[in-house]
């Protein structure tokens, strides 16, 4: 017997390597494809981890959360590469995550094929995919999520603390990633707090292990906690977070509500689970209805979902938003999900081969559907700034004496950041006008001062201008006099000669750029 076992054992952990390998493979065949990005807020926080990895500060208040912002930077102070650094990271938090998430619903079910259908089913989800294959914060957080219902799981079911405390942690560190986090924290310290009431009533005293439970209740909170005064002395508002997350939206994505688009977000990142994922819950929690942990899984998987929806308001955003917010509510659903088709699969089937048959087929139906979603991505807009970035990276490997002569770029929004991200630096790009965030309606010097622009190429000794609008194209060949050495998805590169300034520009004129204005 205990041969047969350590003989499945080894079966099952071979599975989930060929499962981690299969999806290796996937996000191999989608970069291959031109995958780069869904949304522009991976350059901008590429850019905001490599900058403080270059000077490091604790961060106390603002609109990002900066836990991603450590663990980016700390490893960018290892290996400098910003392209893939922090894809790398990403990937490699992706296929643990797939690991745990077979954990987790072994531990909540005890059935070893039904957490290998759910790490399966979860692995090939198309968003999970993209997810993993670019530097945001959902999976890292993702991650932690998963290793806090699988530690918290565990605690419940053998009551031994080390898991608690460990459980305790990961949410003291996902709490510093996203703000989702702290709607799962609420449940947990919620939960803890039940039991050490009900443990109080009765026993009439307060013990050792309800002090505990307190105190493991409150742990998690010290972050958010600091984070909301942080905010409130730096602002005077205590929730300036929220505030200015919904001013940004209401600005630049108006103020159109549509909860459908959740829903067809949804169906877009598994049209199966979709129909079914409601029913698979209760379905499960009802199977279990007296194991507390799947009911504790249960509501973390639900009042987070109802909170997000409440809390957005359907507020219309670019799809990409839509699968970033939404997918790692889709993901929770796996564990119930792959427990209610494995039962489909039995409830059909007289013996245990043809239940096996039945399941493979659907898993087979499923995985065809998800891989073509996957395949079928659109780039984020922003994205085409990568191609750019490394071109002059290219440059300036063929031409080292340029190395770290600075190139001033066409601040086009986001693109700007992307092409920092190509060029893997943030110190020698030089925008040709002031970002400004709020209207991003500030005009470039080539417009506005060219005198003034004559002086930043003088000033930073530029090596190459590098814009995209054909106003700016033409003032540059007719103005400078230059021509397009090279053009990169519509930027066309002028070549700086080191000297052509010295005669031309007038001693008068000042540079108002500055080097460093992410």
């Amino acid at each position: 017997m205990k041969k047969l076992s350590l003989s499945n054992s080894r079966i099952e952990y071979l599975t989930i390597l060929l499962l981690v390998v299969f999806r290796i493979c996937i996000q191999i065949i989608l970069y291959k494809n031109g995958f780069l990005s869904i949304t522009a807020d991976e350059f901008g926080r590429v850019i905001q981890a490599a900058e403080w990895s270059q000077d490091p500060y604790a961060s106390w208040s603002g609109m990002w959360l900066p836990f991603y912002m450590y663990l980016f930077g700390t490893v960018l102070k290892v290996y400098w590469n910003l392209l893939w650094v922090p894809r790398g990271i990403v990937i490699v938090c992706g296929l643990l995550s797939i690991c745990i998430m077979y954990l987790l619903t072994k531990q909540l079910f005890n059935d070893s094929r039904v957490a290998l259908v759910s790490a399966a089913l979860f692995s090939l989800n198309p968003a999970f995919i993209w997810l993993s294959s670019t530097p945001l914060t959902e999976i890292p957080y993702y991650l932690l999520i998963l290793a806090f219902l699988w530690l918290f799981v565990t605690y419940l079911g053998n009551q031994k603390r080390v898991y608690l405390f460990f459980s305790a942690f990961a949410l003291v560190l996902v709490n510093g990633f996203r703000f989702e986090a702290w709607l799962i924290t609420g449940i947990f310290s919620a939960f803890l707090m039940g039991s050490q009431m009900m443990q109080l009533l009765s026993k009439k005293s307060l013990r050792t292990n309800e002090i505990i439970l307190g105190v493991t209740a409150i742990i998690p909170w010290i972050f958010p906690c600091a984070w909301i005064i942080g905010n409130y002395l730096e602002t005077g508002n205590p929730f300036f977070m929220l505030s200015a997350i919904k001013t940004y939206k209401l600005t630049f994505y108006g103020q159109g509500i549509s909860y459908l688009n959740y829903w067809n977000t949804f169906l877009k990142l598994d049209p199966y689970l979709t129909i079914s994922g409601i029913i698979a819950l209760f379905f499960c929690v009802w199977q279990n209805k007296k194991s507390s942990f799947v009911l504790f899984y249960g509501v973390v998987v639900l009042l987070p979902l109802i909170g997000f929806i409440f809390l957005h308001g359907g507020q219309v955003e670019p799809q990409g938003n839509y699968l970033r917010y939404l997918a790692p509510f889709t993901f929770t659903f796996y564990p119930a999900f792959g427990f209610f088709i494995n039962r489909i699969s039995t409830f059909f089937s007289k013996t245990k081969l043809l239940s096996t048959i039945l399941l493979s087929l659907m898993l087979g139906v499923i995985t065809w559907t998800q891989i073509q979603t996957t395949l079928n991505f659109v780039n984020d807009p922003a994205s085409d700034g990568v191609a750019v970035g490394l071109k002059i990276k290219e440059l300036r490997e063929q031409n080292p004496e340029l190395a770290r002569q600075p190139v001033l770029i066409e601040l086009s929004y986001w693109q700007y950041l992307a092409i920092q991200i190509g060029a893997n630096d943030v110190k020698d790009i030089i925008y040709d006008r002031e970002p400004d965030m709020a209207t991003r309606k500030s005009q470039s010097l080539l417009l506005s001062d060219l005198d003034a622009f004559k002086a930043c190429i003088r000033e930073y000794e530029i090596s190459y201008i590098v814009v995209k609008q054909p106003e700016l194209q033409n003032i540059v060949e007719s103005k400078l006099h230059l021509q397009p050495l090279k053009i990169v998805n519509n930027y066309a590169f002028y070549s700086v000669a080191p000297d052509m300034w010295k005669d031309t520009i007038e001693t008068h004129a000042i540079c108002p750029l500055l080097a460093h204005n992410w």
